[in-house]
This record gives structure tokens, sequence and C-alpha cells, in this order.
């Protein structure tokens, strides 16, 4: 997955005066690439929703789908973890979710996110993400 992937493309300029020329780090440095892609769906058999496709890369994973909500059984809960202390100078990070078939899911990370002084670069936190719904399942 390349650095623009996980890029936004409106960054301010404020912000874009800290990017230099900061290449992405080895490992136990700062600056990673990490994405997650998710597809989930609706399986009408085990009446609950599961993970149909997966892509991660660290500093983001996930775990496997919990369904535990008395209230919302067939619901997925989903936990992005990272192995990191928080977010560092020259991290991008960028979810793509896809939700199909009715699935319902509650998707969240394991704690508090820690953001880390960055004094040459600046990152892309796990907000930025994006979801794609089928029009038929939006009430």
């Amino acid at each position: 997955m390349s650095l623009e992937y996980c890029t936004p493309s409106d960054i301010p300029q404020e912000v874009l005066q800290y990017e230099g020329d900061v290449p992405q780090m080895n490992v136990g440095k700062s600056g990673k690439i990490g994405y997650l892609q998710l597809e989930l769906q609706n399986d009408s058999d085990k009446q609950k929703t599961v993970i149909t496709k997966k892509r991660t890369q660290v500093p983001l994973y996930m775990q496997k789908a919990l369904h535990y909500d008395m209230d919302y059984p067939s619901m997925a809960h989903l936990f992005v973890l990272s192995p990191s202390g928080g977010i560092l100078q020259g991290d991008r990070y960028r979810m793509d979710v896809q939700l199909k078939n009715n699935a319902i899911s509650h998707i969240t990370t394991q704690g508090a996110t820690r953001i880390y002084k960055m004094e040459s670069n600046y990152a892309t936190p796990v907000s930025y993400t994006h979801l794609t719904l089928p029009t038929s399942d939006l009430v």
C-alpha cells in the first residue's frame, strides 16, 4: 500500500508545511503506513454479521468479530488494534469499511489514542475512514 493511499487529498496548507521528505521508517521507528480494509455481511444461516473480507497492515489490526450484545445478537463488535504506543510523526492510517446485506457493526479502538509530538512531519490517524453502505440499507 502506498503513502498516497493513506494520505487524504484535502490536508490544510497549515499542516502540509510540516511534511518534509521524511521516508517511512523501519521497525521500531515512527512513520508507518497502516491500513485496514473490511467487508462485513449479514450471514442469514448464522443470523449474525460476519467479516467476509479482511486486509490489514500493521500498525493496524482487527480482531475477530465478537457478538455479545443481547439486544442486538447479530451485531458484530470489532476492535481496531495497534501494537504501537500511539500515533507518531509520519504515520499514515486509513480504514475502508464496506457493509453489505443488512450488516450491522460497532467498530472501535482498544482504548484511548495517544498522539505524540511531531517535529518534522504530520500523521493521518484512524479517523481517515471510508464507509460504504448500500443505499437500500439506509433508514
